[in-house]
């Protein structure tokens, strides 16, 4: 079945129009290894890993190399192949530690050795700060439940079945509630979107049928059931389109342990 856009609402309110933010959800990794023999291990952010330019840095930080956490770890990874260039820095204990092989390695100077879900460099440090250096860069895929997938979006929307693992990273913001399925994975992908204060938001979904764009707002009757760990939206909403009615009785749910 080929498909086509379908755009539902009870009745679409430009002040909700623009609220919904893109959400992004980290892929966990980790490095792990030993500096001058003692051990260390260090959550990553491996998201760009498939990248064509391997960017991969400590999980809470960012690509500034900044400590944006405040732990005091900072960890960044680069590996782009075409140009053999392949360079890591760790800040730890206070300490920045060149992990490459310099400017102009000889035949004998460690390396990274990269492949599809690691990177491995063993020998010593490159620049000021010198350090004997072993260290595994391990962005194998993990679980749904392991990359922050723990919730489930659940229900029906224009008779078709929707049960799929939700990204719960976003749900417990101050000012929105926030949850998503995985991009094109399953056999639909959901998003909510609900702002605390007014109780007002979106909702997306995409099926074999079509794509489903629904806002909601208490005025306009078409209203969501909020819980503690739940948002829920049932209405009997139409096809601005065709003018097909059908029915949404759909639950996002991230209960915490």
């Amino acid at each position: 079945m080929s498909r086509s856009s379908i755009f539902l609402s009870g009745l679409v309110l430009s002040f909700v129009s623009g609220v919904a933010c893109a959400q992004d959800s980290p892929v966990p990794g980790e490095a792990r290894g030993t500096i001058d023999g003692l051990p260390f291990s260090v959550a990553l952010d491996c998201r760009s890993w498939d990248a064509e330019q391997r960017m991969v840095y400590s999980a809470g930080d960012n690509r500034s190399s900044t400590d944006a956490n405040g732990d005091g770890v900072v960890f960044t990874f680069n590996h782009f192949a075409p140009a053999a260039m392949t360079d890591g820095t760790l800040t730890i204990d206070g300490r920045t530690i060149a992990i490459n092989a310099g400017f102009r390695p000889g035949p004998d100077d460690p390396r990274w050795e990269v492949s599809d879900t690691q990177a491995i460099f063993s020998g010593p440090s490159f620049g000021q700060e010198s350090a004997q250096v072993d260290i595994t860069v391990d962005c194998a895929p993990r679980s749904a439940v392991t990359r922050g997938f723990t919730g489930r979006v659940t229900g029906t929307i224009d008779d078709q079945t929707v049960d799929e693992p939700l990204f719960c990273g976003n749900w417990n913001q101050p000012d929105a509630i926030e949850a998503r399925t995985e991009e094109n994975v399953g056999d639909a992908q959901a998003s909510v979107f609900v702002m605390r204060s007014s109780g007002n938001g979106t909702v997306e979904v995409t099926t074999d049928k079509g794509e489903y764009q629904i806002v909601a707002a208490p005025i306009a009757g078409t209203a969501f059931d909020l819980g503690d760990d739940t948002v829920s939206l049932q209405a009997d909403l139409t096809n601005r389109q065709t003018g097909n009615s059908y029915s949404v009785d759909l639950t996002f749910a991230c209960k915490e342990d």
